[in-house]
C-alpha cells in the first residue's frame, strides 16, 4: 500500500480495517455469549419443570423427583479388560494413536485411553480387538 493510500482526501490517516480489532466480532461474541447463557437458563428451567412439576403417566402421575431414590450401591468403575488370547496389549493415546514397533498407527480419538489387544495372525499382520466388542475391530498391516 502506498503512502498516499494511507491518507484520505482531508489528510486524515486511514488505517486498513484488517489492522483494527473487529468491533463487529466483539459485538457478535457478546451476543452469542448472551444467547448461550439464555439458552442454558431456559434448559435449566425445563429440567426443573420436567423433574419437579410435570407429572408423568408412567410414574402414576407423579413427578420424577417424588419417586427418585439414589442407589444404595457405590459405583466401582469398570474392571480392567483382559486379552488372554492376544500377544500384546497397547493403549491408545489421547490423540487416537498408538505405536507398534516404529510404526505410528492412527485409530481414533474415540478410543483414547483404551487398552486394545493385538495378535499377530500372519507375518506383520495384526488382529486388533477392543474388550467390549464381539469379534475384532480389524487388522493392521
Amino acid at each position: 500500500m502506498s503512502n498516499s493510500a494511507m491518507v484520505d482526501q482531508k489528510g486524515r490517516l486511514k488505517i486498513p480495517a484488517t489492522l483494527l480489532p473487529s468491533r463487529a466480532q466483539g459485538v457478535r461474541h457478546r451476543i452469542l455469549h448472551h444467547q448461550r447463557t439464555a439458552d442454558l437458563a431456559r434448559f435449566d428451567d425445563s429440567i426443573e419443570i420436567f423433574n419437579n412439576e410435570r407429572p408423568h403417566e408412567a410414574l402414576d402421575m407423579k413427578c420424577p423427583a417424588a419417586v427418585y431414590q439414589p442407589s444404595t450401591r457405590t459405583y466401582q468403575g469398570l474392571p480392567d479388560i483382559d486379552y488372554p488370547f492376544h500377544d500384546k496389549i497397547i493403549v491408545v493415546t489421547n490423540c487416537g494413536r498408538t505405536c507398534l514397533g516404529h510404526k505410528k498407527i492412527n485409530f481414533s480419538t474415540v478410543f483414547a485411553g483404551q487398552a486394545v489387544g493385538i495378535k499377530e495372525v500372519h507375518d506383520d499382520i495384526w488382529l486388533v480387538s477392543l474388550g467390549f466388542t464381539r469379534g475384532s475391530l480389524g487388522s493392521l498391516q
